[in-house]
């Protein structure tokens, strides 16, 4: 049943309603006559179901619709809008952040057992410091709309900085020898 069919069957439903109730002096509904009534009732509570599921689907589609639109990623393009510009700047921290993972994943796999955790470990503590720092430097700018890019550039030059570092000690800071 379509819209226009399920509309009709709204309007049918409110009409038939009076007929199978009728009003008590109190003002309470009573049933006027109980074996047609029923019938008219259950016929029209069907439609009001099949309304109800139309609206739902309709508003279910809507929102989809909505959703799908708002999950558009704007595209990088460094002269651009404000969406455009932090998308760049979320490549570059996705990018950073895959270098670094590539990065530890090759010194997890050389690593004996107990020094696994500790290289885990010691990252966990490095992100948490890198987001903490980049938050510390960039907390007047908190809340404008420059803000998102400049925060992801502040963690991918932390991050390709880590990187860079790891690399040339070969081994993570955690397990180096003292």
């Amino acid at each position: 049943m379509g819209l226009v069919g399920t509309l009709h069957s709204l309007r049918s439903f409110r009409r038939r309603l009076p007929w199978a109730l009728g009003r008590t002096k109190a003002g309470t509904p009573q049933v006027i006559c109980r074996q047609h009534s029923m019938q008219k009732i259950s016929s029209s509570a069907r439609n009001f179901k099949s309304f109800a599921v139309a609206i739902t689907v309709i508003l279910g589609a809507t929102q989809a619709a909505s959703n799908a639109v708002a999950r558009e990623k704007p595209n990088c393009n460094p002269n651009g809008s404000g969406p455009e510009i932090n998308a760049c700047a979320t490549e570059r921290i996705n990018s950073a952040e895959k270098t670094l993972k590539s990065t530890l994943a090759s010194f997890i796999k050389r690593a004996t057992p107990e020094n696994r955790s500790k290289i885990q470990s010691q990252n966990s503590r490095w992100l948490a410091s890198r987001n903490a720092e980049c938050k510390e430097l960039l907390k007047e700018d908190e809340g404008h709309s420059i803000w998102p890019s400049e925060f992801n550039d502040c963690l991918s030059n932390l991050t390709l900085k880590r990187v860079k570092e790891l690399r040339a000690s070969n081994q993570p800071a955690s397990i180096q020898p003292k």
